[in-house]
């Protein structure tokens, strides 16, 4: 959700393998303890938005961190898309940028 953007169920669903019923009850967890918020989609009033709140955005350099470390002693190839956590300047400015990206949704 927040270094990938996912906002959906059925994304989380799909590519995190994970079991419906486990997702569901994890999900309204984090909803229930106000690090996630779940909205009705505008697009579609039969699904759901799951953001981020302050905690969770709280969390973005710590999950970051993870993830270059990750990274770096992990023998299995990394994405793409997280390779720019890799470096520590272009973390640095991921996570700034990615900080307001979040922030701005909930305004």
């Amino acid at each position: 959700m927040l270094l990938r953007g996912k906002s959906h169920f059925s994304e989380f669903v799909e590519d995190e393998s994970i079991a419906t019923n486990v997702l569901t009850d994890r999900l309204a967890t984090l909803v229930d303890q106000e690090i996630i918020e779940r909205v009705p989609d505008p697009d579609d009033g039969r699904k759901y938005l799951y953001r981020p709140l302050a905690p969770a955005i709280e969390l973005l350099p710590v999950i970051a961190e993870l993830t270059a470390w990750g990274i770096k002693y992990s023998p299995v190839e990394a994405p793409a898309d997280a390779l720019p956590l890799a470096d520590p300047a272009m973390r640095k400015k991921f996570i700034a940028r990615l900080t307001r990206q979040l922030a701005a949704r909930k305004e």
